[in-house]
């Protein structure tokens, strides 16, 4: 937990601006701080959002090159490994272009 301090009228527009990668929800009801003028403190509950996970996958690709490609249809790999055609048309427009 940390205490953050802000003038927007709207806890929702602060965390679009300064940290639109995170969501937030309240945890309990907001307390009134006695000596300031419509000052109040809540607990949030936070979490990376939708945003937030593609940044991280960014950051991943970066630092260890792209994700293995699975598929998920193993008669789908089949599919194209054993597909004598398709090599051969491969093949045909590779000799093409030089």
């Amino acid at each position: 937990m940390f205490p953050v301090s802000t003038t927007a009228t709207e806890i929702g527009e602060f965390f679009q601006d300064k940290w639109p990668w995170l969501d937030f929800r309240y945890l309990e009801g907001h307390e009134i701080l006695s000596g300031k003028m419509g000052a109040l403190r809540s607990r949030l509950h936070v979490w990376i959002n939708d945003l937030g996970k593609a940044y991280i996958e960014v950051e991943k690709y970066y630092e260890s090159g792209a994700a293995e490609f699975l598929v998920d249809d193993p008669g789908l790999e089949e599919t194209y490994d054993d597909d004598e055609e398709t090599e051969e048309n491969f093949r045909r427009n590779l000799e093409r272009d030089d």
